[in-house]
């Protein structure tokens, strides 16, 4: 690990998860974390329901 990197370490449900930050910003990777993110939002999150205040 280079001298401009700091490490951290989580616990993720009982694993252990290594985490190291550079100094310099990744944008490929960056870009990459942001697209899994989205990704998992929007497939987690809650469907519509059909019936509201419009419902007949």
């Amino acid at each position: 690990m280079n001298s401009n990197q700091s490490k951290k370490t989580i616990c993720v449900d009982g694993h252990e998860i290594s985490i190291s930050f550079n100094d310099t910003p990744n944008t490929v990777v960056i870009n990459q974390v942001k697209q899994i993110l989205l990704a998992s939002f929007i497939a987690n999150s809650s469907k519509p329901q059909t019936s509201g205040i419009l419902a007949i």
